[in-house]
């Protein structure tokens, strides 16, 4: 077994390792539980070590389209380790030596992450009700990369589900906990459909921009792909005179035609 010494505590690196380096989020050795989290923030906390940024770290850059910012997200990967005593394994300075202040103060960063991407997604929604069709179709790339972050929430959210069920349900500090984790619940659903319902929205209206441009195309091709044709046909005639007159009436006939067509489109809609 390798030994790892954190706080005075000595762990078992194989488990520390497997929960950075696998997808498995909880590991119970003895009577010590081992659960792996991944905090997202927009905050940036002070590095210990920097050459630990590559296990440790992940990062989401900001993203600027037009009046839209989106901030740079950190998302800080650390590991949970609960028996006697509380600990807490990463590469940020976080000064929290109470486990439930530890709690309160990750579960307050994340609900303020929420409330920056529920204003964003506001914006967005804002913007997009008088906007052309080229923000209409960047809006469609903010509202993916926003997925990428709500993915990272979503993680930790299950992640924190993964060790309350440890705390004691009669302390007073643990139900204020609950009560937390529960309206952020909340906060994160409302989140998720709202960005669905923002996403089938400008996917409506792109798709309703590109047929409006296919109907001029269209109407365009019905107009004038006729009259391509009259001139090239009139081009082997031999009486120039005679073909002048027969070129005006033909483009007459076209044109009614045309016209007439394009009526019963719009009437038929």
């Amino acid at each position: 077994m390798y030994i790892y010494n954190y706080n005075n505590n000595n762990f078992d690196k194989k488990i520390l390792d497997k929960l950075l380096y696998t997808n498995i989020d909880i590991i119970v050795d003895n009577n010590t539980k081992y659960y792996i989290i991944n905090f997202p923030s927009f905050y940036e906390y002070k590095i210990i070590d920097e050459k630990l940024n590559e296990i440790f770290l992940i990062e989401k850059d900001e993203l600027n389209i037009q009046t839209i910012k989106i901030p740079k997200l950190y998302i800080y990967k650390g590991i949970l380790i609960i028996n006697e005593n509380f600990n807490f394994i990463s590469n940020v300075e976080l000064n929290d030596n109470n486990f439930y202040i530890f709690l309160n103060n990750i579960l307050t960063i994340y609900n303020n992450n929420l409330t920056i991407i529920n204003n964003i997604l506001m914006r967005i929604n804002d913007n997009n009700f008088e906007s052309n069709y080229i923000f209409l179709k960047e809006s469609i790339n903010i509202l993916e990369y926003i997925s990428q972050y709500i993915y990272y929430h979503n993680i930790f959210y299950n992640q924190i589900n993964n060790f309350i069920n440890v705390l004691d349900k009669n302390n007073e500090k643990t139900i204020i906990i609950l009560n937390n984790i529960y309206n952020i619940k909340n906060k994160l659903n409302l989140i998720k459909y709202y960005l669905d319902n923002i996403k089938t929205n400008t996917i409506q209206k792109v798709t309703y921009s590109e047929t409006k441009t296919s109907k001029i195309l269209t109407i365009v091709a019905t107009l004038f792909l006729p009259l391509s044709f009259i001139i090239s046909l009139l081009s082997y005639t031999s009486n120039k005179n005679n073909s002048i007159y027969l070129l005006i009436l033909l483009i007459i006939i076209s044109l009614i035609i045309s016209l007439f067509y394009i009526n019963k489109i719009e009437k038929n809609k």
